[in-house]
């Protein structure tokens, strides 16, 4: 059985973390769900972790780290990233 890539994004982490409990309950079963494997970003990284380890938040950044050290996909070629995110912005 193959895995079901998933990108997850701040808000899930954040909903995850610190939601709203419905809301929570959700973003955690995703986050739980075997049948998938994680795909995340450095920018999402940086809309979650330094304002965590700012507030001396330690529970809520070892969290995200947790779920960072879970990621099998990151994206390698930022610059072609950026450049087709562009290109579909201005069309």
């Amino acid at each position: 059985m193959s895995l079901k890539k998933t990108y997850i994004d701040s808000g899930v982490l954040i909903s995850a973390f610190c939601g709203i409990q419905s809301i929570s309950i959700k973003a955690n079963q995703i986050l739980n769900d075997e049948n998938l494997e994680f795909a995340s970003s450095s920018f999402v990284q940086l809309e979650v972790l330094p304002k965590a380890t700012f507030n001396k938040q330690q529970d809520e950044a070892e969290f995200y780290e947790t779920f960072f050290s879970a990621v099998i996909h990151w994206p390698t070629d930022l610059e072609q990233i950026l450049q087709n995110a562009d290109q579909i912005a201005c069309t």
